[in-house]
């Protein structure tokens, strides 16, 4: 995924991983994936969210810096909380690179760097 990101837009330095820390499909993943982030030249940072208040100030937070991308994981809070994560990313400005299916619980990639 994050070469995907990478590969969308080639100024991408870093990407958050949204991801509910208690599902527990995502830890390993994430260890696996840090390594070959770090290959690319993309530094992956896991972003643990439980709640609406932990999605806001992850993706708050994350977009302030310049070169950002991130990965929502399917998740049922991510998933609940689709349209507040579009909500977010476009009052900050932020421009998605794939496609949010509504109906899949897909892991979308958005940039914070022009496409």
């Amino acid at each position: 995924m994050a070469q995907g990101a990478k590969e969308t837009a080639p100024d991408i330095s870093r990407v958050l991983a949204i991801h509910n820390p208690d599902n527990l499909a995502w830890p390993g993943w994430l260890r696996a994936a840090s390594p070959v982030a770090a290959s690319i030249g993309v530094t992956l940072t896991p972003g643990e969210v439980r709640d609406r208040k932990d999605i806001k100030r992850m993706i708050s937070a994350h977009a302030q810096g310049p070169n950002g991308g991130m990965i929502v994981l399917p998740d049922t809070i991510t998933s609940l909380n689709r349209k507040l994560i579009i909500a977010l990313l476009e009052r900050l400005k932020v421009v998605p690179s794939v496609k949010v299916m509504p109906t899949l619980p897909l892991a979308p990639v958005w940039t914070t760097s022009p496409l």
